[in-house]
C-alpha cells in the first residue's frame, strides 16, 4: 500500500481542508470555557490525521500536541510547523504524567479501535487528564441509517459501531463523573421537508460527539452552569425525532384530508338538498299554477279597487272641505288663535312636537284659506267685468255658439 494511501483517501473521502477547519470551528466556544482562568493548558489531539484540529487550536493553548500512527499525515503536520509524535496511541498517552492534559480531543478514531484497545486509551485518558480537564470523542453515528449501514463501510479499517449508552456506560465505569453525548453534522437532507422519508433516511445526524468530565465541579461548569457553547455545537436530528417529526406531519396531513372529506360531503349532501327543493318548488309551482294566477289577479284588481277608493275618497273630501272652507264661521275658526291651541294640543298628544310643526301646520291653512279668498276675489272681478262689457258677451257668443 502506498505511503499517502490514508491521506489521499481522507481528502476524497472526509472533505478537504478548509471543510474540515469550519466544521471543527463549533467547539471552540466549548474549548474556550474550559481553559478559561488557565495559564498554561495543554491539549492532545489523538489521531490527528491532517491536522486541521491542531492547526485551530495552537494559538489557543500553552503547547498542542498530536498524535498519529500514519507516517505520512505526521510528516504532513509538521510541514505545517505542527507538534506530531508519530506512534501507537496507547504507547504515547502513557508517556504523560498524570492529571497533566487539560484537554484530550479523539475525532473519528474510536471507531478504528477494537473493544480492549478502545478501553486502554479510554483508561489512559482518565488518568493524565487534569481534574478539571474534558475529553472530548467524535465518532460516527450508527443512529443515522445511512452512516450505519454504508457509508461507515467506506474505510475498510472501521471495525467498532459506538453505540452512545454504551461508550457513556464505559466511559463513566472507567472514572469519569459524567459522559454527556450529542448528535451532530445533520446529513444533507436535513433541511428537508418532515414528510420526505429521505430525511428520515439522510437527515438526521451524521456524527456522534462524547464529551467527558473527571469531577463534580467541571461538569457543572459545562453541563448546567454554561450551555452557551452547545448553541454553536452543530446539533443534528436524531432518527426519532426525525421519526417523531414525520408521524406529526402526517398526522396533520390526515387530518386536513379527513376533514376536507368531511367538508365535501357535507358540500355534496347540501348540493343533493338543494336539487331536492328545487324540485319539489317546481313541483308546487306546476300544482299551484292556476291558484298563483287567480291569486295575481286578484291581488292587482285588489290594488285598482284600493287605489280608485283612494281616488273617491280624496275627491269626496276636497269636496266636503271646499264646501266648509266657504262658510264663514269655519274659515274664522281655523284661522283663530282657539285652533292653533286646540292643534297644538293634539300635536303634543301624538308625540314631542315642536312648536315649530304647529306654526308650520298653521301657515299651511291659513295659505289655503288665502288662496282661496284670492281665487273668490278675483272671480268676481272678472265675473264683475263680463257684466260691464258687451265685447267680452259676443266673445263668450262666438264661444258657445249663443245668440246674445
Amino acid at each position: 500500500m502506498d505511503s499517502d494511501y490514508y491521506l489521499d483517501f481522507e481528502n476524497k473521502f472526509r472533505g478537504d481542508r478548509k471543510e474540515i477547519l469550519n466544521i471543527l470551528s463549533s467547539y471552540e466556544p466549548l474549548i474556550e470555557t474550559v481553559i478559561e482562568g488557565k495559564s498554561s493548558p495543554i491539549l492532545i489531539d489523538v489521531g490527528c490525521g491532517r491536522g486541521e484540529w491542531l492547526q485551530r487550536c495552537q494559538n489557543k493553548f500553552y503547547k498542542s500536541i498530536g498524535i498519529e500512527s500514519d507516517t505520512y499525515m505526521a510528516k504532513l503536520c509538521r510541514d505545517y510547523g505542527l507538534s506530531v509524535i508519530e506512534g501507537d496511541a496507547i504507547d504515547e498517552l502513557s508517556k504523560f504524567e498524570a492529571n497533566s492534559i487539560s484537554v484530550i480531543t479523539i475525532f473519528h478514531v474510536i471507531e478504528h479501535l477494537e473493544f480492549n484497545k478502545l478501553q486502554k486509551i479510554i483508561g489512559e485518558c482518565h488518568r493524565i487528564l487534569s481534574d478539571d480537564g474534558i475529553l472530548i470523542m467524535e465518532t460516527p453515528s450508527i443512529d443515522n441509517l445511512i452512516v450505519s449501514t454504508k457509508t461507515f463501510y467506506i474505510d475498510h479499517t472501521h471495525i467498532n459501531h459506538i453505540n452512545p449508552e454504551a461508550i457513556s456506560f464505559h466511559l463513566e465505569k472507567a472514572g469519569f463523573n459524567k459522559a454527556k453525548y450529542y448528535y451532530i453534522n445533520g446529513g444533507p437532507l436535513q433541511d428537508s421537508h418532515p414528510l420526505k422519508i429521505t430525511r428520515i433516511l439522510n437527515g438526521v445526524a451524521q456524527d456522534l460527539c462524547i464529551i467527558s468530565t473527571k469531577n463534580h465541579d467541571i461538569s457543572e461548569k459545562i453541563f448546567s452552569d454554561n450551555l452557551q457553547w452547545k448553541s454553536h455545537l452543530n446539533l443534528g436530528l436524531t432518527l426519532f425525532e426525525a421519526a417523531i417529526e414525520f408521524d406529526i406531519k402526517l398526522e396533520t396531513l390526515v387530518e386536513l384530508i379527513r376533514k376536507h372529506q368531511s367538508s365535501s360531503n357535507e358540500i355534496r349532501l347540501m348540493k343533493e338538498e338543494i336539487i331536492s327543493l328545487k324540485n319539489e318548488i317546481y313541483l308546487l309551482k306546476s300544482k299551484f299554477k292556476l291558484l298563483i294566477l287567480i291569486y295575481r289577479f286578484l291581488r292587482k284588481l285588489f290594488t285598482l279597487i284600493q287605489n280608485f277608493i283612494k281616488k273617491c275618497f280624496s275627491l269626496i273630501f276636497n269636496k266636503v272641505l271646499d264646501i266648509i272652507l266657504n262658510i264663514d264661521f269655519v274659515k274664522d275658526f281655523l284661522t283663530s288663535e282657539s285652533f292653533y291651541s286646540i292643534v297644538k294640543s293634539f300635536l303634543k298628544i301624538l308625540g314631542n312636537i315642536s312648536n315649530l310643526k304647529v306654526l308650520s301646520i298653521r301657515t299651511k291653512l291659513r295659505k289655503i284659506l288665502d288662496n282661496k279668498a284670492k281665487f273668490i276675489h278675483y272671480n268676481q272681478k272678472l265675473l264683475y267685468h263680463y257684466e260691464n262689457s258687451q265685447r267680452s258677451k259676443e266673445y263668450l257668443a262666438l264661444l258657445t255658439g249663443k245668440r246674445i
